[in-house]
């Protein structure tokens, strides 16, 4: 059994400001999104209907994304008209189920193969006669989870059976030793994900299949390939070896989802490796990858770096969230409901607009606020305008409030969240329901006072969570004072309770802090309690990147008042050192207006004066340093790359070598310290991992690698010349409809600068619609099969010597130089590349830009 869960039936009234954006995203988006996107639920219906909808490889996700999302937050309003919406979206998605359960988008013959003839976009070896890879497995996971907690609620029959038929197919294909094995089959990272839904499954049901086959998934997380190669991310064996969850081989923020099935899979089972090893992936994740807002992952994957300045998706930190529940409810640890509250007041409410209109893909630390209808538009298809893996995600962030704001273990209830609310619960084995009334401002201020309220005089346990960054809490009892109260920790009151009992608690909001390194060293993120505090321009007069230094030890804030419209959360100001006033918002109000916005600031004697506990601790900071610089260079050291990358990656290692070796002599003289310690302990272990694998310890690294660079030729690679231009051509309504001009018709010759397009575009198209074709000759050393690797701002089709090679159907958005990978057959010489690009109504500026080809 888990320590601790939440409680079926509880009622909910949540005020305050998670009661507000509660409110919109119920009015603004989950009650008008289907009807908005009908496609949402037509794709299943249209799945084999000629002409085949072309889709992104994950769009199977999106009516189980939603639908998850609404039950939990429905969970938390209600909400009558929500309700008969929801209700609605079922029974369609449940009626549109084939004979043989598959409920999936893609035409019957490849359902749950995971590959598609219509999945072009997102596909990144599509061809047309094979078709492109697909998330399939992936979406019945999402709608098989949505059913499953809609059933919980309702108790509707309909939605159990459906999603039961739905892991009968899985069981039908993959159970046992059918070939291939689900992890065969590609993408094993969000693939593999059924494992969590099957074992919730077989929670509901008893079937023994299901248990089965989740087992069966999760020891494919080990798999290899012929050469031993590894298929999915070895989460168990992995991060039992002492592994940190960045190390493992594959590290997407898909994998959390599949990891969650350890959670269920342990009180199922009794295997404590599978305890074990979500407790150690979660704490890994904790220290080296959750970012200052509480947002996971840079770049949609663990890097072992919460300085990196990668993007931090939306739907990362919805699975960090959902990961962070599954450890709650397996530990009953007061740490981890900190870390949910953490995410939540920052990243979840700041990925939302106040409005609950729309959510972004990326919420930066510093930055600005931006739709992902603007990132993710190119995710947008006929009558699904709004469907985005992020947009239909992140109400669940709001939504999963249910599962942890009040919960239930063996002693009593546990109440973790804290804001204005009344929460009503019924008492397990006993008539007697229990409402507790929040009358608070808090997080704004640390006063809560807490009605509770028994329908009859009973005795329970009550526990308090005191969080860790309030070391100065009191707790009274109708006045009279509780004690000891401990930070980061449960405080527990048991006792008879009657009608109107009142407990107060002061909770400490004193200012805490977070000192950067790597990208942000010279920085520090400051709290106040959970909050954390953001510059916002549109608060100031101080131009964000000229932002004056703080004095920790002087530093003093005070209530600031916002006269207009959409007033933050909360204004603080203070005085900085060269005597300008500097106002602080809480980050979920950052940048509401487009304003660019700081979290990251520049304070002078933060170290000692204030305290730090979202921070990771220098042990477990050093040994994410040791750990991505040697798996860095474990992948140089069997790297086939040609000369070109072989260099850029030894010139990174051998400027970081010298780190490296420092943090190694740091972690020895830790150890020697307080050789009894877990970090310690765990620093050994990778130190001497790490050594037995290579010969990354010598004291000569530096110097063999700065000789290896010297040595290392450059073999003659591509070249890339005579950019030229067509005229302005109609817009298609499908790039992929484009034919290759003649040669006649690139008139114009465009500059170049590095070997690639970047800058002319916008003066051909004048901010015009249409479509330009771009020609470049590329001149290679030798015939052979290798990457074309390029980016363009707009929908794009490339013809290589003649031939059609890719076609990608993104729209409007700035290029990156390596955002497609296709393979081609280059010949010796000089090879003709043409790129049709739409201008995506005038707005594209760049046009292409094209990396040397790799193989």
């Amino acid at each position: 059994m888990p320590q601790c869960d939440r409680i079926a039936g509880t009622r909910y009234r949540i005020d305050g400001v998670l009661g507000d954006y509660l409110a919109g995203v119920s009015e603004q988006w989950l009650k008008v999104a289907p009807r908005a996107n009908p496609a949402l639920l037509e794709m299943f219906r249209d799945r084999d209907r000629r002409a085949l909808r072309e889709m992104v490889m994950w769009a199977g996700e999106f009516a189980g994304k939603y639908l998850t999302a609404a039950v939990q937050v429905l969970r938390l309003t209600g909400d009558r008209e929500l309700r008969e919406v929801v209700a609605g979206v079922v029974a369609e998605l449940v009626s549109l189920q084939a004979a043989d359960g598959y409920l999936g988008p893609w035409p019957s013959p490849y359902g749950l193969t995971n590959r598609a003839p219509n999945c072009r976009q997102g596909a990144p070896l599509w061809d047309p006669e094979r078709g492109g890879d697909t998330w399939d497995a992936w979406g019945h996971y999402h709608v098989m989870l949505g059913l499953l907690l809609w059933h919980a609620d309702t108790g509707d029959v309909a939605a159990l059976r459906c999603a039961r038929r739905m892991a009968d197919r899985l069981c039908e294909l993959y159970l046992g030793a059918a070939s291939p094995r689900l992890v065969d089959t590609g993408w094993s990272k969000v693939n593999l994900a059924p494992a969590h839904s099957l074992a919730l499954l077989h929670r509901v049901t008893g079937e023994a299949r299901y248990l089965q086959l989740a087992e069966q998934l999760v020891a494919e997380f080990a798999a290899c390939d012929a050469g031993g190669n590894p298929l999915a991310g070895n989460y168990v064996d992995g991060p039992l070896s002492g592994l940190e969850y960045f190390e493992l081989p594959n590290t997407g923020w898909e994998s959390l989802h599949s990891v969650m099935a350890l959670a269920e899979l342990y009180p199922l089972t009794g295997n404590a490796r599978y305890r074990d090893a979500l407790q150690r992936i979660w704490w890994s994740i904790t220290a080296t990858d959750r970012h200052n807002n509480g947002g996971f992952s840079s770049g949609e994957m663990a890097v072992g770096d919460p300085y990196d300045l990668g993007a931090i998706e939306t739907c990362c930190t919805i699975a960090w969230i959902a990961l962070s529940v599954e450890m709650l409810r397996l530990t009953g640890d007061a740490r981890v409901a900190d870390e949910i509250e953490l995410s939540t007041l920052n990243a979840v409410l700041g990925l939302h607009s106040a409005s609950g209109r729309w959510v972004t893909y990326d919420t930066p630390p510093d930055g600005t606020r931006i739709d992902s209808g603007v990132t993710l538009g190119w995710q947008g298809r006929e009558c699904s305008p709004e469907l985005n893996c992020c947009s239909v995600n992140g109400a669940r962030g709001l939504g999963m409030v249910s599962d942890w704001a009040l919960m239930q273990d063996a002693e009593g209830l546990l109440l973790n969240w804290y804001g204005p609310s009344e929460l009503t619960v019924p008492l397990r084995e006993s008539a007697v329901e229990v409402t507790l009334r929040q009358h608070t401002r808090y997080p704004v201020e640390g006063r809560v006072a807490l009605r509770v309220a028994p329908s009859a005089p009973a005795v329970f346990g009550l526990k308090l969570r005191i969080p860790r960054w309030s070391r100065n809490t009191t707790v009274a009892v109708n006045g009279t004072p509780v004690a000891p109260v401990e930070p980061g920790a449960y405080l527990a009151i048991e006792r008879m309770w009657r009608d109107s009992d009142l407990v107060e608690l002061d909770l400490d909001l004193s200012v805490h802090c977070w000192p950067g390194h790597n990208a942000r060293s010279g920085t520090t993120s400051l709290y106040r309690g959970p909050l954390l505090l953001t510059f916002d321009a549109r608060y100031n007069d101080v131009e964000p990147d000229a932002l004056p230094a703080l004095d920790a030890r002087r530093l003093r804030l005070e209530p600031a008042a916002w006269p207009h419209w959409l007033a933050p959360v909360t204004l603080l100001q203070c005085t900085a050192g060269d005597g300008r006033t500097l106002r602080l918002c809480d980050f979920a109000s950052a940048g509401e207006s487009g304003t660019p916005y700081r979290s990251w600031l520049p304070v002078a004697n933060a170290a000692g004066a204030l305290s730090e506990f979202f921070a990771p601790p220098r042990g477990r900071r050093l040994r994410a340093e040791i750990g991505r610089f040697a798996k860095r260079y474990q992948a140089h050291l069997g790297s086939t790359n040609i000369a070109l990358y072989r260099r850029r990656d030894l010139i990174r290692l051998a400027g970081e070598a010298a780190g490296f070796l420092q943090a190694c002599r740091q972690a020895r003289a830790l150890i020697a310290a307080s050789p009894d310690t877990s970090e310690a302990r765990s620093l050994a272990a990778a130190l001497e991992r790490i050594a037995a694998a290579s010969d990354i310890m010598a004291p000569s690294l530096e110097d063999r690698l700065q000789r290896e660079l010297d040595e290392l030729h450059d073999e003659p690679v591509c070249t890339l010349s005579d950019w030229r231009v067509s005229g302005l051509q109609p817009a298609l309504r499908d790039i992929h409809d484009a034919v290759l001009p003649p040669e006649a018709e690139f008139e114009r010759s465009l500059p170049a600068r590095g070997g690639s397009l970047w800058t002319g575009v916008d003066a051909v198209h004048g901010g015009r619609p249409g479509t330009l074709f771009l020609r470049v000759t590329a001149t290679m050393p030798r015939t052979e099969r290798a990457r074309l690797m390029y980016g363009a701002d707009g929908p794009v089709k490339v013809w290589l010597n003649g031939r059609a090679v890719d076609c990608r159907h993104d729209p409007s958005h700035e290029e990156s130089p390596e955002e497609y990978r296709t393979e081609v057959d280059w010949r010796q010489g000089e090879n003709a590349l043409v790129f049709a690009l739409d201008t995506s109504g005038g707005r594209a500026r760049r046009g292409v830009h094209i990396s040397i080809p790799d193989r």
